[in-house]
């Protein structure tokens, strides 16, 4: 279940979207989505001829917690 916090489109919404085979033919998909929300990202565009590659973690630190992290 999608939490109160997370914002954006529901995965049924993300589901509806159309990229053209013209604009993915030789090109690079990134998308920015919650952890709790990327198996079923993935497993989705695998349904659409994508290869799941690599993903990047941001973290996002409390600045007053920045000095304990040097």
């Amino acid at each position: 279940e999608r939490r109160a916090a997370f914002s954006g489109i529901t995965i049924e919404d993300f589901k509806k979207l159309k990229i053209p085979d013209s604009v993915m033919r030789d090109g690079i998909l990134f998308i920015w989505v919650e952890k709790e929300l990327m198996y079923e990202i993935i497993l989705f565009f695998e349904t659409q001829g994508f290869a799941y590659i690599e993903n990047l973690c941001h973290i996002k630190l409390d600045p007053k917690e920045y000095q304990s992290t040097k």
